[in-house]
């Protein structure tokens, strides 16, 4: 049910976009060079989202960094190479603020503004590792792209 949902075929995802949120743990804009930024989206603020952070990495296309997300149930915090720029914790958890006690979803992709380059039609994600632990650290799940 969720726009653009890659596995909506496979039977994940019972709301539509918004109310299924969205973590973006890095969202990267050609247009604003050097920024990294992480966007969550909810009923409460979406499509130009208010629930955002960003920082400086000015080698960010060229060099390999670690983007990580620590997802309690309290709080969404966002890192790039372990420095901290965002924080997403609502006073108030209900479903416009927080659908993330739900099973979600991991996605790797970009999406090229027409704005930014009219006839882009492909290009490289190169991506070295994905990761995640649980709670008390253990690695649960890992993905090496070798």
């Amino acid at each position: 049910n969720e726009r653009g949902a890659y596995f909506s075929n496979l039977g994940h995802g019972k709301k539509p976009w918004p109310d299924c949120g969205e973590i973006d743990i890095l969202e990267y804009w050609g247009r604003i060079p050097g920024v990294a930024q992480s966007v969550v989206h909810t009923r409460s603020s979406h499509g130009n989202t208010v629930n955002l952070g960003s920082q400086s990495i000015p080698e960010i296309s060229t060099d390999f960094h670690i983007y990580s997300l620590e997802w309690t149930p309290d709080s969404l915090t966002f890192k790039v190479n372990k420095k901290k720029h965002y924080t997403y914790a609502p006073e108030v958890k209900n479903d416009t603020t927080w659908p993330f006690d739900t099973d979600q979803y991991l996605l790797l992709n970009f999406a090229i503004e027409n704005v930014i380059n009219p006839s882009f039609d492909e290009d490289i994600l190169e991506v070295d590792y994905v990761r995640i632990y649980d709670e008390t650290g253990t690695l649960i799940w890992s993905d090496e792209f070798n």
